[in-house]
C-alpha cells in the first residue's frame, strides 16, 4: 500500500508591530537638517517597503549609511573649498610679493 504523506503547512499571522520603532534617533551634527534626514528616510522606506523585522533592520542600515555618505560628501566639499581658498590666497600673495621684487627700484619709489 502506497501512502503519500503531505507535510502540513502551518500559517501563523505575524503580530502587527511598529518596526519603524527599531530605528534609532539620528545623531545629527550642528548644521545638519532633521528635515533632510527625514526626507531621505521616507524615500528609502517607501522604495524598499520593509515588512519584516529583518527587512526593517536592513533598511535602517541603508538609511544610516546613506546619511553618512551624504555627510562625508558635504565635508569633502567644504575641505576642498577651504583649501582652494587658501591656495588662491597664497598664490595671490606670492604674485604680489614677487612683482615688487622684479620691478626696478625707481618705479617702486615713484
Amino acid at each position: 500500500m502506497n501512502v503519500t504523506i503531505k507535510p502540513s503547512v502551518v500559517i501563523t499571522a505575524k503580530p502587527q508591530m511598529d518596526f519603524a520603532a527599531l530605528a534609532p534617533a539620528p545623531d545629527l551634527l550642528p548644521g545638519e537638517s532633521m528635515e533632510r534626514y527625514q526626507l531621505i528616510r521616507q524615500a528609502i522606506v517607501a522604495d524598499i517597503a520593509p515588512l519584516s523585522a529583518i527587512e526593517w533592520l536592513l533598511v535602517i542600515d541603508v538609511i544610516e549609511l546613506s546619511w553618512e555618505i551624504e555627510r562625508y560628501r558635504l565635508m569633502r566639499h567644504k575641505v576642498v573649498e577651504l583649501f582652494r581658498q587658501q591656495a588662491l590666497n597664497r598664490t595671490c600673495a606670492a604674485l604680489i610679493s614677487s612683482s615688487f621684487l622684479t620691478k626696478p627700484q625707481a618705479a617702486i619709489s615713484a
